[in-house]
């Protein structure tokens, strides 16, 4: 019987916890917010000058879905607030091979090559589930870094590479230093 309610109460949780967009919140962390959903927001820029400016980041988990096809380049910028840092970037879904994240400081991503990013990383669906902000901060030729970054305005760069559809999610985690 209490197998029974424990099941009971996982399906629930599951399927009841809704974000403002009425997407399901990962029941692992039901307190991560959706900050921008490309399916129901407008695309992502394309332009690495002029990325979409993401306000509503804060403190805790920010989830962005994208929505990309084969060739399809997504820009955003986001602002980590002083005594904050960014913690992690966990990649939370994705469904193809291979795609790229790449992160630059500043309020626009300056050049498509490692030199112009503080780093990035080829991501794929067996890396769903982990934090990937550590492989982000090992590309070869780029600035580097290790651990959080710290506060200060963020650029990313979301390629995709593959002919399908895809929608990877991405969970920023932001918390205080």
């Amino acid at each position: 019987m209490k197998n029974l309610v424990y099941l009971f109460l996982l399906g629930t949780l599951a399927f009841g916890c809704k974000s403002e967009d009425d997407e399901i919140v990962n029941v692992k962390d039901s307190t991560a917010v959706v900050v921008y959903n490309e399916n129901n927001q407008t695309d992502l820029s394309n332009n690495s000058n002029e990325p979409t400016v993401i306000t509503a980041f804060s403190s805790g988990n920010n989830r962005v879905i994208s929505n990309q096809g084969s060739g399809d380049v997504d820009y955003f910028t986001f602002i980590v607030p002083e005594g904050y840092e960014l913690s992690e970037i966990n990649l939370e879904s994705y469904d193809a091979d291979p795609a790229f994240i790449g992160i630059a400081t500043g309020a626009t991503v300056p050049g498509n090559m490692a030199p112009d990013l503080l780093g990035g990383v080829v991501y794929s669906r067996d890396l769903v589930g982990t934090n990937v902000l550590p492989e982000i901060g090992r590309l070869q030729g780029a600035t580097g870094f290790t651990g959080a970054l710290p506060s200060g305005q963020y650029s990313i760069w979301l390629n995709q590479t593959e002919d399908a559809i895809t929608q990877p999610t991405f969970d920023f985690v932001i918390v205080k230093q």
